[in-house]
């Protein structure tokens, strides 16, 4: 519409997908879709639209829709061994260089399975850096956790759309104090002074990861039958949600 008025506008739109239930109501919703990008004065370049189909690849990862799963390409894969193995020679990288690897460990963490935990040290080590241009000394644990993505990429590479088992909850709340704790119906409640002393003094943070492991330690047989827990705390009145996947 903008064209037709001389106004001319350089925007680029990549990656949009559509699911649905059927084949025929996923053509209808991408003829819709097609159509309002043209009224809104965009082009489409139809060479790179692929579908509908059972079997889809976006953003380097498969969608499989008759099996359930998304997995990594295998291509990608390769690119991801790359970066790693890149970084594995280095001793120290900047803000820029461990946001570029962080984003895309991100994006791979949806489909290979239990190294989101191993991002941390990436992320922490951009919070030590004041300007893009200052660099960040990777240390032995940062090398060892590349070490672990290296081996998940090769042998946990490949996740279920729609898991089997259902994803239960436990909350945890920690404070100077005491922790309490929620799970499937069942609290626990700990104060520190009286129940557990030694702990009493520690650093807020270690209290979180005490509270965490003791609910794990206590509510492991309920977990039996679930894929995924959803671990909810409550550190200065701000929900923190993390979902760990068996």
């Amino acid at each position: 519409m903008l064209d037709k008025r001389g106004i001319q506008i350089i925007s680029y739109l990549d990656e949009l997908f559509i699911i649905r239930n059927d084949y025929t109501t996923c053509q209808k919703c991408l003829a819709r879709h097609i159509s309002l990008v043209r009224k809104l004065g965009f082009r489409v370049n139809l060479s790179k639209m692929k579908g509908p189909s059972p079997d889809i690849d976006v953003l380097g990862i498969n969608i499989n829709s008759v099996v359930l799963s998304q997995w990594l390409l295998y291509r990608k894969q390769l690119e991801f061994i790359d970066l790693l193995g890149s970084f594995s020679k280095r001793k120290r990288a900047t803000y820029q260089q461990l946001q570029s690897l962080a984003g895309k460990l991100g994006w791979a963490c949806h489909v290979i399975r239990g190294d989101r935990i191993c991002m941390c040290r990436v992320l922490h080590g951009m919070n030590f850096l004041c300007s893009l241009s200052d660099k960040h000394k990777l240390n032995g644990v940062f090398h060892a956790d590349l070490r672990r993505w290296l081996s998940s990429m090769k042998h946990f590479n490949g996740k279920a759309c729609c898991p089997s088992s259902p994803i239960t909850n436990m909350h945890v709340d920690v404070c100077k104090q005491a922790e309490g704790m929620f799970c499937e119906g069942n609290w626990h409640y700990v104060n520190w002074e009286r129940d557990w002393p030694e702990a009493k003094h520690i650093h807020i943070n270690y209290k979180e990861t005490i509270a965490a492991v003791a609910a794990a330690l206590k509510w492991a047989p309920l977990w039996s039958n679930f894929n995924s827990i959803g671990l909810t705390q409550y550190p200065d009145l701000i929900q923190h949600r993390v979902y760990i996947q068996f």
